[in-house]
């Protein structure tokens, strides 16, 4: 581990987590224990829900599922790579059209 780097430990479904941060990274600490937090309350509605007829790896991959599907649509609308090329087409438009009317 690197002196400017410090580990924090997360508790999910009973097992502590080790996750190494940069050291004065409160933003990064904060949401890392916001989500352990999050990922934790996912799994103990599904442990409550499906008890003992489905073990954990199958609770944290369902919640996994659960995440990671939320944040495609995050994903998408801050996908500007679309924006970035249609502008880029609009302004070669622009610089032909300006050019051919001088």
């Amino acid at each position: 581990m690197k002196a400017n780097e410090f580990i924090i430990h997360l508790e999910i479904a009973g097992k502590k987590y080790p996750v190494t941060l940069r050291r004065g990274d409160v933003q990064t600490e904060r949401r890392a224990r916001l989500a352990a937090r999050r990922v934790q309350q996912m799994y103990l509605e599904r442990k409550n829900i499906f008890s003992k007829a489905v073990d954990d790896k199958d609770l944290l991959a369902m919640v996994a599922i659960q995440l990671a599907t939320d944040m495609i649509p995050l994903e998408e609308r801050n996908d500007t790579k679309p924006l970035i090329e249609r502008i880029q087409r609009l302004t070669a438009d622009l610089e032909r059209y300006l050019k051919e009317n001088r």
